[in-house]
Parts: structure tokens; C-alpha cells; sequence
């Protein structure tokens, strides 16, 4: 069986890294891992040392997400095969998206060149959907047959379905995340208005809780509940609480390219899904068959698919076993890392 040297550039506890390791663990993948603890002050380099010492001893490296600057270094240092989980694009998320960046500018010229080179450099690259490698070829010039698709998928012995505690009376509709533009976070909120109701729950980080808390409080909406961010293995209570789980609901170009981590985590435990109606999601997910899809930064659309739920126990039922079916099918680790499997042996060709 193959050995690889997993060298990712987030913290071990992040969801893509958990699941890439859960995957190759489950089709029996021995995996050298360089990830790190968080807050560490020298993560990149322990993980660098971590490498040199396992690249020898593996079939391939796997370089994990946010890891376009090391797969450079990565080349530089072992002929190994290199497989790029790039996952998402640093320019779509730090200049389209967050817009930390200006697009005239040095910085975003570097994000654009990381995207490029990375894949460039890697002998295989995965990407959360159809539409970022297409996205990677068209900006990069890639060739299209070193792409493929890798489902975010999620961690199966965490969420899975779970006999339903309902939190309370009131109908409860949940959303967790990190606050991105993608998010749509605003539109969760102006449909909170529009539902006095139905009780929202928002999970996310700070300062973005507190200024959408603000908000919220300011425009007199009193039926959203705000919690800090929980650890990772109590997310699933939360959801099991909710009567229906939301996706994304951003208008920039990255949230109509990606499927993010909540919406596979509420397939896997069975939960009905609302989520913008973009051509990401359309790759995995169908229309009143295994969830809810409405118009990206619509409010009203949101509330009338809350609505259409409330209303509806079977519906409810019936988009929650679907999606989970599809989950099964497709998204859990053990698929995934056949999917790797696959891509290993084209090496030997």
C-alpha cells in the first residue's frame, strides 16, 4: 500500500485536513503527516523539517490546502509526485472575495501568480468543484487532464445522522461559519426580519459576530440567537437541534464556484438544506430533490423557503434523506480516498 507525505497549509484540526487524512486512513493509506498544532509559532518550519525526513520514505506528497506557497519548496526539495489540494483560489478569496486586496495591485498580482505556479508545479490537482478547475485552467492556462474533482466531503464519524432533539418550540433554522462575504451572512438576517417567528441561530467568529449582533440589534431583530464559535465535535449537537440547516448565500464570484464545508456537514447528519442556487452547488445537489436552492442575496426568496419547510414535515424529510443518500454515495472519506487511490496509480503509468 502507498506511503505519503501530507504537508498542508493549515493546522491539523482544519476540515479539509481532517478529512483528506480520515480519507487516505480509510483505504489504508500510511500517512506521514507535517501538518501542525495550531497557534504555533514555528509551524512552517516544523512542518518543513517534518518533511525533508518523511518525503523520502513516501510515493507521493500530498500538499494540503492553502499550501501554494509550499508547493514550490515542496519541487525544490524532493522529485516525489506532488499532489496540490488547492481546494480554493487565494485570489478569488483575498481579492474577489474578501477584498483584502486591491485588483490593481502588487499584492493581488502575487495571489494570481500563487494560483498559477502552484498548479503549474504540482503533478495533480484537486478542486472542490468542476467550476474552480475550470476557473484554474482559464486564469492559469492548465492542462485540463491534470485537474480533478475532490468533494469537500466531511468527517462521517462526527456528523452523521442522530435521532432529532428539537431545541424548543419555535421553529429553529441554524447557520455556522466564518462570517466570509460568501457567506451571505446579511440576507440570513434580513430574512431573521421578515420571520419574526422562526428563531435563527448564527455560529461564527469574532469581530464579525459582534458587528452583525449590533445590527441586528439596531434594526430591532430579536429572533437570532448569537453563539461564539464551539468545538468542532459539538457542531453536529447544534445542528441535530435545528429543524433546517443553511448553506451560503454571497453574490461574489468564489461563493457561485464553491460548495463550503456546511453544506456537506448537514447531508451527512440527514438535516434539510437551504443554499443559493449557483453552479457549484448544482454539481452535486438538485432542486426540491435533495435541498432548497434559491436566488444568491435574496431575503425574501430565503424566507419563503424557510416557510415552504415550516410548513412541510415530509418535504423536510424528504430533502434531508436524499442529500444523505448523495452524502453516502459520494462524499464520504472512504469515496474520496478511492479517488486518491485512483490518481496515485496514474503515477506508475
Amino acid at each position: 500500500m502507498y506511503t505519503i507525505c501530507f504537508w498542508p497549509g493549515r493546522e491539523r484540526g482544519y476540515s479539509r485536513n481532517r478529512v483528506l487524512r480520515k480519507a487516505l486512513a480509510e483505504v489504508g493509506v500510511n500517512v506521514l503527516d507535517c501538518s501542525y498544532p495550531p497557534k504555533n509559532g514555528f509551524r512552517y518550519i516544523y512542518g518543513f523539517l517534518k518533511f525533508l525526513k518523511y518525503q523520502r520514505q513516501s510515493d507521493a506528497i500530498i500538499v494540503g490546502f492553502f499550501g501554494h506557497l509550499i508547493v514550490p519548496v515542496a519541487r525544490l526539495f524532493s522529485k516525489k509526485p506532488i499532489i496540490f489540494d488547492s481546494f480554493v483560489s487565494v485570489y478569488q478569496t483575498m481579492v474577489m472575495d474578501r477584498q483584502v486586496f486591491k485588483p490593481e495591485g502588487l499584492l493581488s498580482w502575487l495571489t494570481k501568480f500563487l494560483d498559477q505556479k502552484s498548479s503549474q508545479i504540482a503533478d495533480h490537482v484537486f478542486c472542490d468543484t468542476e467550476q474552480n478547475i475550470r476557473y484554474y485552467c482559464d486564469q492559469g492556462k492548465g492542462d485540463p487532464k491534470k485537474f480533478s474533482r475532490l468533494w469537500v466531503g466531511t468527517d462521517d464519524s462526527v456528523f452523521y445522522p442522530r435521532e432529532p432533539q428539537m431545541s424548543g418550540k419555535k421553529f429553529l433554522v441554524h447557520f455556522h461559519g466564518e462570517l466570509q462575504p460568501l457567506h451571505g451572512v446579511d440576507t440570513i438576517i434580513a430574512a431573521a426580519q421578515l420571520l419574526p417567528d422562526v428563531q435563527f441561530r448564527i455560529v461564527g467568529k469574532n469581530p464579525q459576530l459582534s458587528r452583525l449582533a449590533a445590527q441586528a440589534k439596531e434594526q430591532k431583530i430579536f429572533n437570532i440567537e448569537f453563539i461564539p464559535p464551539v468545538p468542532y465535535e459539538r457542531l453536529p449537537d447544534l445542528l441535530n437541534e435545528a429543524d433546517v440547516c443553511l448553506g451560503i448565500f454571497g453574490t461574489t464570484i468564489k461563493a457561485r464556484s464553491v460548495i463550503p464545508h456546511k453544506v456537506f456537514e448537514a447531508m451527512a447528519m440527514a438535516k434539510p438544506l437551504i443554499t443559493a442556487d449557483t453552479q457549484g452547488v448544482r454539481e452535486l445537489l438538485e432542486h426540491r430533490v435533495s435541498c432548497l436552492l434559491i436566488p444568491p442575496g435574496n431575503a425574501q426568496a430565503l424566507a419563503d423557503a424557510i416557510m415552504i419547510l415550516k410548513a412541510d414535515s415530509s418535504l423536510r424529510y424528504t430533502l434531508g434523506h436524499n442529500a444523505y443518500q448523495i452524502f453516502k454515495e459520494q462524499c464520504r472519506p472512504a469515496v474520496l480516498g478511492k479517488h486518491i487511490i485512483h490518481v496515485m496509480e496514474t503515477f506508475k503509468s
